[in-house]
C-alpha cells in the first residue's frame, strides 16, 4: 500500500523510492520497490538507511533470467516446503513472522516491521527458545551484560508452544547473535501453504 520513511517524514512514492534505493537501475531493486508499494501492508521505515538496507538483503533472494524474476532455488525449496515451517509470532498491529528449520538450516518470512520485510535463511543456524513471559525479559535484561555467552535454558524451553515468547541465538565467532521477536509464539498449521505463499508475494513479489 505504502512506503513510509520517517526521516523524509511521509509517504515515498514508488519513483521516488527506487531513487532512494542501493542500484536504483537494478531491475531487481525495482521489482522489489514496486512489490512493497502495491502491496496491502503499510511499510514504515525508521529511516533511509532502514530502507536501503532492507532493498540490499532482500534482492539478494532474488536472481534474473532475463526479463523474468524467480526466487533462488535454495530458498524456493526451504521456504515452499510446509513440513520446514515450524512456527510463527504475531505482534499487535503487524503481519504474522513465520519461522522455518529444516534440521540444518534455519530462516523466516517477515512481512512487516520497521526495519523492513524481510526473506532469510540463516548463515547460522540458530538456537531457538520459546519462554514465559517472565523468563523472556529476565533474559534480555541478561544479554546486555553477557554478549558473548550463551544463556542456560531448560531442554522443555526448546519446543514451540502456542502463547510463549520467543529469543533465538548463534554464535558468529565473536559475539553470540540474538534476535527477539516482539510477537507470540503460535503452532498452528492451518493453511500454512496460502500463508507461506502470500509471505512470498508480499516480501519478494513472488507469485505462487
Amino acid at each position: 500500500m505504502t512506503i513510509f520513511i520517517r526521516d523524509c517524514n511521509k509517504v515515498i512514492p514508488e519513483e521516488r523510492a527506487v531513487k532512494l534505493a542501493p542500484e536504483p537501475h537494478d531491475g531487481r531493486v525495482k521489482h522489489l520497490v514496486k512489490t512493497w508499494s502495491d502491496a496491502t501492508l503499510e511499510h514504515c521505515f525508521d529511516g533511509r538507511e532502514e530502507f536501503r538496507k532492507a532493498v540490499r538483503r532482500n534482492r539478494k533472494a532474488l536472481q534474473s533470467r532475463g526479463k523474468k524474476f524467480i526466487i533462488r532455488d535454495e530458498y524456493e525449496d526451504f521456504f515452499r516446503n510446509t513440513e520446514n515451517f515450524q512456527f510463527s509470532t504475531k505482534a499487535k498491529g503487524r503481519e504474522e513472522t513465520l519461522y522455518f528449520d529444516d534440521g540444518q538450516c534455519t530462516g523466516r518470512l517477515r512481512q512487516q516491521h520497521r526495519k523492513g520485510p524481510l526473506a532469510k535463511i540463516d548463515s547460522l543456524p540458530r538456537i531457538r527458545l520459546f519462554l514465559s513471559e517472565g523468563r523472556f525479559h529476565a533474559l534480555k535484561k541478561w544479554r546486555k551484560r553477557n554478549k558473548r555467552k550463551f544463556p542456560t535454558f531448560y531442554r522443555s524451553e526448546l519446543k514451540p508452544t502456542d502463547g510463549k515468547r520467543h529469543i533465538e541465538f548463534a554464535w558468529d565467532g565473536v559475539n553470540v547473535e540474538w534476535h527477539a521477536s516482539e510477537g507470540k509464539v503460535s503452532t498452528s498449521q492451518k493453511r500454512i501453504d496460502r500463508h507461506i505463499e502470500r509471505a512470498l508475494q508480499k516480501i519478494l513479489g513472488i507469485a505462487p
